[in-house]
């Protein structure tokens, strides 16, 4: 089970999403006062007669509720066996079904950081939510979709090279703009950390690498200011790494970079 807290003025939306009978179990409560004092509000689940596992959650501030995973419930490949198809689904306040829209492209888990799956942003008015994940085209590229509130796809846009390159997370701008940020093999000899650009029409910006590193997380600030975090070997250790965290203004220019470490093993996938 995952859990996602989303905080608004005045309120705090807490879901919990977990696999139940190869359904995403939805759980959504409102939270009052104390942890003690959660009151669940809505209980639902979704999926098909196959696996539907979910990733990533965002709350809008209306209490509605965008869950994004991966389903092989709906989608078949040439043989008319199950599969994974990047999964948006869109709950009511109350837990009702809003709607559910299956992205048709060729997906599967990323296995560049181990367990990664889509993930999810909403722009700043709430009109319209990124989703960031995997493509298998082109040698398998990062794949970003924009679709409106109401379940329409406004775009989408892959990036990438010639090998493997994979999206582990999004964020949105103040402007609308979106970034993802992930792992690449198509740039350099080594694994290479990527934060990408996008203006809200789907233009890509620009991009950045920092090679020798995975990356795994991004943020952005009120001011525009983005932050990314990664993992990269720690010298001299086989199998340790460290967390890397990068600071950029919204044009890409680099602020600062540090490397952090604590112990045998830290990293930005929380290990």
């Amino acid at each position: 089970m995952g859990s996602s807290t989303a905080l608004h003025p005045g309120r705090r939306f807490l879901v919990h999403w977990a696999r139940a009978a190869g359904s995403v179990l939805l759980a959504a409560g409102l939270l009052a006062g104390t942890a003690h004092g959660q009151t669940l509000r809505s209980e639902t689940t979704w999926g098909g007669v196959g696996a539907d596992i979910p990733d990533a959650v965002a709350v809008a501030t209306d209490g509605s509720s965008y869950v994004i995973g991966l389903s092989d419930s709906f989608t078949f490949d040439q043989f008319g066996q199950h599969r994974p198809a990047i999964s948006v689904v869109k709950f009511a306040p109350d837990g009702s079904l809003a709607w559910q829209r299956v992205w048709t492209g060729n997906t599967f888990r990323g296995q560049a950081n181990g367990l990664r799956g889509p993930s999810v942003a909403l722009s700043p008015d709430e009109g319209s939510l990124y989703v960031s994940g995997l493509t298998t085209s082109n040698a398998n590229d990062a794949v970003l979709l924009k679709f409106s509130a109401a379940g329409d796809l406004l775009w989408q846009r892959t990036w990438g090279g010639g090998s493997y390159d994979e999206a582990n997370a999004v964020a949105a701008g103040p402007d609308g703009s979106a970034y993802i940020a992930g792992s690449t093999d198509s740039f350099s000899a080594s694994r290479s950390f990527f934060v990408a650009k996008f203006s809200a029409d789907g233009a890509l910006a620009w991009q950045k690498i920092w090679e020798g590193a995975a990356g795994h997380a991004v943020g952005v600030g009120p001011d525009g200011q983005v932050y990314a975090a990664g993992s990269r070997p720690r010298p001299d250790s086989l199998g340790n790494f460290d967390v890397l965290a990068i600071k950029m203004t919204g044009e890409g220019a680099l602020v600062w970079s540090n490397t952090w470490s604590a112990g045998t093993q830290v990293d930005a996938r929380g290990g």
